[in-house]
């Protein structure tokens, strides 16, 4: 009786591999494991491959990854906060150690059953202690340059923000579109999103658009601006590309940089002049976002005509 209850309330029904997405049918059944009720051959294969080639295993981390992607915003959001919480409290912090196997645990709680959080900490935990294999490797590349990416935004984001779904989400989304492969983010990633010529990197734009804005609402000194464009130029690139995305691969494109300027500009009229509220990543500011952007590249295109 105490089997059939267990059955009954504690175990759910599944129909696919939740790390490799792969249907299970009558050529692929589902296999327990100690740790893993959901498993299935492919990625039990992998997980005890120490001895086997490498080449020969499908369980890659673009799975792993889209599986983390898909998941829940809330549960996106505990692991954003987990790692926000350990940044302030830590000093010299081992990231991987520190700050992303505690949080990626702290999310795989939210769950009863064994998700992709926990399946990502365990072969990350693995990877910490000398005995994982390339895939956990790899899967670390974008967990890392995502607690670098909130280091370098710390001082931009007021602690309430940090606190926000949204905006966690959003920053959730600015690094998963750089994919699974670049140790770092790129000016060149910003350069393509300021053209407007593709959504690809546009949660990365909008991030850094919001970060513009969050400077401009606690400097202490954004109500000057300079009456010289060479000396307004100076001033948007020493707070919008030195203190913002001082440690980010590449450098800004003059094209990007002139933009730049007009897009502070608009954001410090609206907000030090006018008085409006400053970007929060709120419903509706995608547009306004886009509309500031494709503003300064009409008036920076004009500008040199």
């Amino acid at each position: 009786m105490a089997m059939e209850t267990f059955i009954n309330r504690q175990l759910n029904p599944t129909t696919e591999c939740p790390i490799c997405l792969t249907t299970f049918d009558e050529h692929r059944a589902l296999v327990a494991l100690e740790w893993n009720v959901e498993g299935c051959p492919v990625c039990r294969d992998n997980l005890f491959a120490h001895d086997r080639p490498e080449t020969l295993s499908p369980f890659t981390p673009t799975m792993i990854w889209n599986s983390l992607c898909k998941q829940a915003p809330a549960q996106l959001h505990i692991f954003i906060r987990s790692i926000w919480r350990r940044l302030e409290s830590l000093v010299d912090l081992d990231i991987l150690n520190d700050t992303l196997l505690p949080a990626l645990n702290d999310a795989g709680t939210l769950g009863q059953e064994i998700n992709p959080f926990t399946q990502c900490a365990l072969l990350l935990q693995a990877l910490y202690d000398g005995t994982g294999v390339t895939t956990a490797h790899s899967l670390a590349v974008p967990l890392i340059r995502l607690a670098r990416m909130m280091e370098d935004v710390f001082s931009q984001l007021p602690p309430y923000l940090r606190n926000v779904q949204r905006i966690n989400i959003l920053l959730w989304k600015a690094n998963a579109c750089v994919g699974l492969h670049d140790d770092s983010i790129r000016w060149d990633y910003l350069n393509e999103a300021s053209t407007l010529a593709s959504n690809h990197y546009f949660p990365l734009l909008f991030l850094y658009t919001i970060m513009i804005s969050q400077s401009l609402a606690h400097h202490p000194s954004s109500n000057h601006w300079p009456k010289k464009r060479h000396e307004r130029m100076n001033l948007v690139v020493e707070r919008c590309c030195h203190t913002i995305g001082s440690d980010w691969a590449g450098n800004p494109s003059r094209t990007f940089k002139d933009k730049l300027v007009i897009v502070y500009e608009e954001l410090r009229r609206h907000q030090c002049e006018i008085g409006r509220m400053s970007l929060r990543g709120k419903d509706g500011e995608e547009n306004i976002v886009r509309g500031l952007w494709q503003t300064a590249a009409w008036n920076a295109k004009a500008q040199f005509q």
